[in-house]
């Protein structure tokens, strides 16, 4: 079931990536915000903390696909990170439209990249979450593993 949630997450956030960034500023998509916004680091703070939001995604996914040992609790905390580091870009006062221009706003007129971005962050956090509680022991587990210790221990 993580499986079908990890999918939509990745395909909202590749969708995200042809979506506009800023509503008043279309030709501004998630791609080019994506391959540019670590050179923003320099101009505004808040654009550049809500990148990082990116870098957390990897560490996310990274987390979950482990082969031999997923880390689904740090696969979690990842996705909530992302999560808070993309609503970061909420309390920006202007618009990074190049590595040195930037164009003050009174408003942020978030584009529909920003509403899927954070979707596929919310959708990674459900994966984690459902990965997390499939690879849980049950409960009628526990008896059997006590049985065979104890049966071990008597001989």
């Amino acid at each position: 079931m993580f499986r079908i949630f990890l999918f939509l997450s990745l395909i909202l956030f590749a969708y995200a990536l042809i979506l506009p960034v800023y509503a008043d500023k279309p030709d501004l998509i998630g791609i080019m915000a994506l391959l540019g916004g670590w050179m923003v680091a320099l101009n505004d703070i808040p654009t550049a903390i809500s990148w990082l939001a990116n870098v957390t995604f990897f560490f996310a996914i990274v987390m979950i696909l482990k082969r031999k040992k997923p880390r689904p609790v740090a696969a979690l905390v990842f996705s909530i990170l992302s999560i808070a580091l993309a609503c970061a870009i909420l309390g920006a006062g202007k618009i990074v439209t190049g590595a040195t221009t930037s164009q003050t706003v009174g408003k942020l007129a978030i584009g529909t990249a920003f509403y899927a971005w954070v979707g596929s962050f919310v959708l990674m956090a459900v994966a984690s979450w459902l990965k997390m509680k499939s690879l849980k022991p049950s409960a009628s587990a526990a008896p059997v593993q006590e049985t065979v210790a104890s049966t071990t221990a008597k001989s």
